[in-house]
């Protein structure tokens, strides 16, 4: 697949196709970290990286519909998800098993 067509693929899943041929400085903040899941989900799949993927507050700036269409997908492309978030219900979307609490000293 070429990687245009790779690269529309892949900002479909998060719901981005109408964005591809915007520069980066076009994207609003919530843009840019869809455009970064869809990358993750990209070297997933390329055979690569599908065991594992760490992740620092890799929702904030989506609403929360959004959030709910989008993680399904990246849940599919690891095995595996560390999740760091201030929020417990972006990690339960993530279906995260266990859940790690930092209490403040």
């Amino acid at each position: 697949v070429c990687s245009k067509e790779r690269a529309k693929e892949m900002l479909e899943k998060v719901e981005l196709s109408d964005a591809l041929s915007k520069k980066p400085a076009e994207l609003s903040g919530g843009m840019c970290r869809r455009v970064a899941l869809a990358r993750a989900i990209a070297f997933a799949r390329s055979g690569l990286g599908r065991d594992a993927a760490i992740l620092d507050e890799p929702l904030k700036g989506l609403d929360n519909a959004m959030k709910k269409r989008i993680v399904p997908r990246f849940i599919d492309a690891f095995a595996t998800r560390v999740i760091i978030t201030h929020d417990e219900n972006e990690a339960e979307l993530f279906e995260c098993g266990t859940i790690i609490r930092l209490n403040r000293i």
